[in-house]
């Protein structure tokens, strides 16, 4: 270990005059550390980008670091305190949110030997700002409130509208009170916890908001419950698994059992749910700024519906006030929350094994073939929900997504309302007339299983491997192409920005520049939130345009 990672340093960080908090940081860890610590001391969601200026000068480029989706080079998950020459005394600022502007200024107090790997605020003086005011209706202490935020109708027009549901108020009581307290400040998202349900079943719960602006509280039921969470968690702790990666994001989420109570922003809410929501609020004299509590049930493969079932309303209004409960105690391995007089007390709870998933083999007959190349292969769930006939419920279809690696042509499958194993196999031979690949990659066992017994008769190689790149690359402009949708009002060209984004491998990548830099940021944060995101992940693109991209991404939040 080198003698700079043994150190650490105490630095001041000020929000304003008598408003400061001291934060213990070791010198091995990173900028982007720094920022998260920053944020958790004086209570700031970490939803928007940030930056570091080193030099002490607001926006000078020389000594800057940027959030790494605004900057490949230079980016605060990059870089570590002990690269900046860290000394006592120095000064530099900190800013969070394009839009807002929250400037934080920084001064390091003392540089020490010894680091014991936590980051720690050590004192805590004055009230921290307010990032989101929580209004009461009766007040008049509304300075700087945006009124666009109660009488916003910017909904997605691709929402499902579900008969409204009767939310009894104990759990509107529970979500507010759970809003109020904000115990996602204090727990992290691997701190998982037990609770008891009316069924007599286990509901493993997860408290999601600490890293970013999605706040949430789930609840996954029993055994299958347990190992969808625990393949969740896994894969968030893989260094392969990225939170922004739209298709592995997606794939967790619509596999899961869950009952969820979700703080959402306005344009991701039903009608109904959002005039319950504004109902309720208004009954307790809360006026709702930036997030409106939905609750919701998800069932595998389906889109989510409005939470019906009045006992499981009364589980998730008891697992919101044992999350409060949870946030204050500190416990080795998984604890049950249980209900009593008092409140609740805790007991240790035993961790179930993960049940392995058993996939479906599908035997298909082929025939051989010569053998040329190599195919990349995955089952894919499109986030394009479809009407199935005798479902009361829209499912999202599935895909076997397959791409040449050599010249990057897709192999014309079909898209299916239902995943049905033998016929996917099926449709799936019947692609190869005349040659067959030599090689078929893919990620995951259950893509695997469905192809096992074709590649052994058809005499295929077939082996996994973490990374798909060829077939990602395509699979984000299928994505970009189901997801955008058209302006009607012809402010902006929707569609010109997409179709430059297909066009890419026809080197149109100065066509989508010139594109990006007639839009203003407002222009472009009217575009779907999936298709800004993809842009933002243009490794291609230069720092201007990312810069550009970021701030229509702080004005859409």
């Amino acid at each position: 270990m080198k003698k700079s990672e043994k150190k650490s340093c105490i630095i001041s960080v000020s929000a304003d005059k008598g408003v400061y908090r001291h934060i213990k940081i070791g010198m091995n860890k990173k900028l982007r550390d720094l920022s998260e610590e920053i944020l958790y001391a004086f209570g700031f969601d970490d939803d928007h980008a940030h930056a570091f200026f080193m030099n002490n000068i607001l926006w000078d480029e020389i000594a800057a670091y940027y959030d790494a989706r605004l900057e490949d080079d230079h980016n605060t998950t990059d870089i570590r305190l002990s690269e900046l020459g860290i000394t006592t005394g120095m000064k530099f600022l900190y800013l969070f949110d394009f839009g807002d502007e929250w400037v934080f200024r920084c001064k390091v107090l003392k540089t020490q030997d010894g680091d014991d790997g936590k980051i720690t605020v050590i004192k805590s003086v004055g009230e921290a700002p307010v990032q989101y005011p929580y209004y009461d209706e009766n007040s008049d202490d509304r300075d700087g409130y945006d009124d666009r935020y109660d009488d916003e109708e910017d909904e997605d027009p691709g929402i499902f509208e579900f008969p409204p549901a009767e939310t009894d108020d104990i759990l509107y009581d529970a979500a507010f009170r759970y809003y109020r307290e904000k115990p996602w400040k204090k727990l992290h998202e691997d701190e998982i916890f037990a609770v008891k349900l009316s069924s007599g079943e286990i509901g493993y719960c997860n408290v999601l908001g600490r890293g970013g602006d999605y706040i949430s509280v789930d609840i996954f039921i029993g055994q299958k419950g347990w190992d969808c969470l625990s393949s969740f968690m896994n894969g968030m702790n893989s260094s392969k698994y990225e939170i922004n990666d739209l298709h592995s994001g997606f794939e967790y989420l619509i596999t899961a059992d869950i009952i969820k109570c979700e703080f959402s922003k306005l344009a991701f809410i039903d009608s109904n749910a959002l005039a319950s929501a504004k109902e309720a609020a208004r009954k307790r004299n809360i006026t709702l700024r930036k997030y409106y509590p939905v609750f919701e049930r998800y069932t595998p493969y389906h889109i989510p519906t409005p939470l019906y079932d009045k006992q499981e309303q009364a589980d998730l209004a008891l697992v919101l006030d044992a999350a409060c409960y949870i946030s204050g105690v500190r416990s080795d391995g998984l604890i049950m929350v249980v209900p009593d007089e008092n409140g609740f007390h805790t007991e240790p709870a035993e961790i179930p094994e993960v049940t392995e998933p058993v996939y479906e083999k599908p035997y298909v007959r082929t025939r051989l073939l010569p053998k040329k190349g190599t195919l990349e292969c995955r089952l894919v769930h499109i986030p394009e929900p479809v009407v199935v006939e005798g479902d009361d419920i829209p499912v999202y279809p599935v895909i076997l997504a397959a791409v040449s690696v050599e010249d990057k042509i897709p192999v014309d499958t079909k898209l299916f309302e239902r995943f049905d194993a033998e016929k996917i196999a099926r449709d799936f031979a019947r692609c190869f007339k005349d040659t067959a690949p030599e090689t078929i990659l893919v990620s995951d066992d259950r893509t695997a299983a469905l192809l096992g017994n074709i590649c052994e008769s058809m005499e295929i190689t077939l082996k996994k491997t973490q990374e798909l790149p060829v077939l990602d690359m395509e699979m984000s402009r299928l994505m970009t192409d189901l997801l955008r949708s058209g302006d009607e009002d012809g402010s902006i060209s929707k569609e010109e920005l997409s179709s430059a984004l297909d066009g890419l491998t026809k080197a149109s990548l100065e066509e989508l520049m010139l594109t990006l830099r007639e839009c203003t940021p407002k222009e472009l944060s009217t575009l779907p939130d999936e298709l800004i995101w993809a842009l933002s992940e243009l490794s291609e693109l230069p720092r201007e345009l990312k810069k550009k991209i970021n701030k229509a991404l702080d004005l859409k939040a």
